[in-house]
């Protein structure tokens, strides 16, 4: 599995990247969290039709759909979408802000920046260990 540093520079990837690129939906929802534009390709360039319909399948899957309901993700097709989204990011990084927001509002329990504190207290509170 990843290790902390590994996790440590995903995070500052998230953290200092202009326009955030993944097919991941948890990815998106981590660069979300950062409030960078999320761009998710729907494309792989020269793939055969099967597994071009099986990446553009990848966002109708349920998990994905309160992601693409929200309207912080722009999806993009063929290469020139791509491009033109990236470039949207780059130059009005706060076009879709309000609907990232809502993303990360709607599908995570705790946006207060605490959750750490709240597990550290979980796991002393099941070790009898007090604070």
């Amino acid at each position: 599995g990843p290790t902390h540093d590994d996790l440590g520079d995903q995070m500052s990837a998230f953290a200092h990247a202009a326009v955030h690129v993944n097919v991941s939906a948890a990815m998106t929802l981590d660069g979300a969290v950062f409030d960078r534009p999320q761009v998710g390709p729907r494309f792989v360039p020269g793939a055969d039709v099967r597994a071009a319909r099986q990446v553009r399948q990848l966002y109708a899957r349920e998990h994905w759909w309160p992601i693409t309901a929200s309207g912080g993700l722009a999806t993009a097709d063929p290469p020139d979408e791509l491009f033109a989204a990236v470039a949207d990011g780059l130059t009005a990084p706060a076009a879709r802000a309000d609907g990232r927001r809502r993303m990360t509002e709607d599908l995570l329990t705790f946006t207060d920046g605490a959750s750490t504190d709240r597990l550290v207290d979980e796991v002393r509170a099941g070790l009898g260990i007090r604070s």
